[in-house]
């Protein structure tokens, strides 16, 4: 929604409040609105844009830059845990193998060793993953703080699930993806 200029914030609150409330929109956006709204008392209007954060990151040269560099790193790490894992499996099936054979003793050692080897595959693949959602943060980081700089009250993630409807004219996406290519050539 995007308050007239010449509409009073209270009475643009007004409106963004009766219509969150008619579409479900979740109570953290309200907070939000209400937030914001205080800064625009002297009638100025609410700058809110609409963005495709995955679609700017991966259409922008910036973000073609670090996704080639992230899917090197990932392809490096998934040689590194394959080379793991197949250690693992390795060893799972001479245990199997060999279980029978073993006394008590040394098969209390061999399930340890598994559990411990399955314990840390699986601590590696987590590390992997936050690495990897702390990359990809860190580009959204960017783009919303460009939209800062620019002046933005309220920035709404495209695919959020607290979007229930916005106009296509207040989706910025094709235009931050503009603004990082004109960036990355200076």
């Amino acid at each position: 929604m995007i308050c007239n200029p010449k509409t009073k914030a209270s009475a643009c609150l007004s409106r963004l409040i009766s219509s969150a409330c008619k579409s479900g929109i979740a109570l953290s956006l309200l907070t939000l609105a209400l937030v914001v709204a205080p800064q625009h008392v002297d009638a100025q209007p609410l700058k809110i844009a609409v963005v495709d954060f995955q679609k700017a990151i991966t259409m922008s040269r910036e973000g073609e830059k670090a996704q080639d560099k992230l899917k090197k790193d990932v392809e490096k790490l998934k040689g590194d845990l394959k080379g793991k894992k197949d250690d693992f499996d390795r060893k799972k099936e001479k245990y199997e193998e060999q279980k029978e054979s073993l006394n008590e003793r040394a098969r209390m050692e061999k399930q340890e060793e598994l559990i411990s080897m399955e314990r840390d595959l699986k601590r590696s693949l987590k590390d992997a993953e936050e690495t990897f959602s702390r990359k990809n943060n860190a580009l959204v980081s960017d783009i919303v703080t460009k939209l800062k700089e620019e002046g933005y009250d309220l920035v709404l993630e495209k695919s959020g699930q607290a979007v229930v409807y916005f106009a296509e004219s207040i989706d910025i996406t094709e235009t931050i993806v503009e603004r990082f290519n004109k960036s990355a050539k200076k």
